[in-house]
């Protein structure tokens, strides 16, 4: 995800607006790249959720970031 939007951020700069991208091309880029790092940062909650379960350790699940994983 960082080299994609650093990618794209080397293309905002060349010289002449013909080799830029167009600004539409650019904002889905980087809606991508956010919902990419939402996905990544969920999966993390979750995975850290079931070790700290594992370990038989739930009253430390309160509060941030673990609030994002309501209890079933």
């Amino acid at each position: 995800t960082l080299q994609m939007v650093s990618a794209m951020s080397y293309q905002c700069l060349e010289e002449t607006r013909e080799k830029r991208p167009k600004i539409a091309e650019v904002a889905s880029q980087l809606k991508e790249a956010a919902r990419m790092i939402q996905v990544g940062f969920l999966k993390f909650i979750f995975m850290s959720r079931v070790v700290v379960e594992s370990y038989g350790c739930k009253k430390y699940l309160d509060g941030f970031p673990y609030s994002y994983i309501h209890d079933t």
